[in-house]
């Protein structure tokens, strides 16, 4: 577990780093080449953990996946994704959220049973609109979400989800507890 000085040097690290990470970002090499994706980003993970979890929290997925998730979800971690996505979709196509996630003594909830719509689709850049048909295709905000908790998230990060959701007369429900 973390300690004062681990946030310490969690702090130093992120604001006096310099230079790469021994990985090249560069997004010029061949779209269909594997990279690791982070699940829960590394910017997002105390130094002293990174290590201890490395194993189970990196997805091989080809680089224009890896480049549209990031076009679209910057750094976000895959509860953030989801609520983003939830928040995405026409109002009143879910009617019930509630997500619950756990990394290390930290638990992170989003109950939305009654929400407004935050952000458009519409008003995504174009770029955002590509990227989103690269990942998701046409499928419907239900299944995205399902998509995201179940293959692009560290196995056990979810301990409870309920969804519903209601599209052109289609009942969706899905339930996990761990």
């Amino acid at each position: 577990m973390c300690n004062f000085i681990c946030y310490f040097v969690e702090f130093c690290s992120f604001f006096c780093h310099k230079g790469g990470r021994g990985l090249s970002k560069s997004r010029t090499g061949n779209p269909l080449q594997n990279t690791r994706h982070h699940l829960i980003p590394s910017s997002r993970i105390f130094l002293c953990l990174k290590n201890s979890m490395m194993y189970r929290n990196t997805k091989v997925v080809r680089r224009d996946f890896h480049e549209a998730w990031h076009t679209i979800f910057g750094n976000m971690t895959p509860i953030e994704v989801a609520e983003f996505i939830v928040r995405l979709s026409p109002v009143g196509y879910f009617k019930k959220v509630i997500m619950e996630a756990h990394l290390w003594n930290f638990t992170y909830l989003v109950d939305l049973q009654t929400f407004e719509q935050q952000y458009s689709f519409e008003d995504l850049r174009d770029t955002k609109k590509v990227a989103w048909q690269k990942l998701f295709a046409n499928k419907e905000w239900f299944w995205v979400v399902v998509e995201i908790i179940e293959s692009w998230s560290p196995s056990g990060y979810f301990t409870r989800v309920e969804l519903t959701a209601k599209d052109s007369g289609n009942n969706h429900v899905y339930t996990l507890s761990l």
